[in-house]
């Protein structure tokens, strides 16, 4: 399983978004796709079947009765987990490098962490289809702070910070492709998700509804400038 199974729900009634894009229960049974509130969906599952799954690297390994949980957040450069089967024996190795730069647990330092910029960085023109990133200071912790700059389909500038709305890593994941085929919408590389140009709201994927964070821009003469307002 990627995601997870909503608790007493019988496997053949499971609805396949859930299954993708399941981290948590809430109170009252509310199902949700975040890591940071609820209990994990794997104490409330009671089984059969027992289930392996992956997608929840916040929380990394995760064991019990009926669930096993081998997300321990190798593409963060943490660890690479397999459970052998029948017996379930755990096996972890290191892994190479990271393979993106903003990880999911709030202070982890990137092994890449770029030189501070400033927080006034000046947009060169560019035509209507592109995408600038321009980088600003680390977080505190380290994390790489960017914005996406681009222009809507009226021609209006508009910048968005580089994070995903579903889980708080690179839209790119690093491969400095930004959009769609047709350059339509802004993309999510990892999870598919689907962004309007014009105001960065998510209109297909697992963080449906919500935005973008704006980055706010300044225009200074014909010069335009972005500007790092510490978020």
């Amino acid at each position: 399983m990627h995601g997870g199974l909503a608790p007493g729900v019988k496997l053949d009634k499971q609805d396949p978004d859930v299954m993708l894009n399941l981290r948590s229960v809430l109170p009252g049974g509310k199902l949700s796709t975040r890591a940071g509130e609820g209990v994990p969906w794997a104490r409330r599952w009671k089984g059969p079947p027992f289930v392996l799954f992956g997608h929840d690297a916040v929380r990394g390994l995760q064991r019990t009765d009926f669930a096993l949980g081998l997300d321990t957040g190798c593409v963060y450069g943490r660890e690479l987990t397999a459970a052998i089967l029948p017996e379930r024996k755990l096996v972890s190795v290191r892994a190479r490098r990271v393979y993106t730069e903003i990880a999911p647990r709030r202070g982890r330092v990137s092994a890449r962490a770029p030189r501070p910029t400033s927080p006034r960085a000046r947009w060169p023109p560019s035509s209507p289809g592109e995408v600038r990133a321009v980088r600003f200071a680390p977080s505190a912790g380290g994390m790489r702070r960017e914005a996406l700059v681009l222009r809507d389909a009226a021609g209006t500038p508009r910048a968005f910070r580089n994070v995903c709305k579903h889980l708080p890593i690179l839209l790119d994941a690093g491969s400095r492709r930004y959009l769609t085929p047709d350059g339509a919408e802004l993309l999510c590389a990892t999870h598919g998700a689907r962004f309007r140009r014009e105001d960065g709201l998510c209109v297909h994927g697992p963080c449906k509804g919500a935005s973008l964070d704006a980055v706010p821009l300044e225009h200074d003469g014909d010069a335009l400038f972005v500007i790092d307002d510490g978020r």
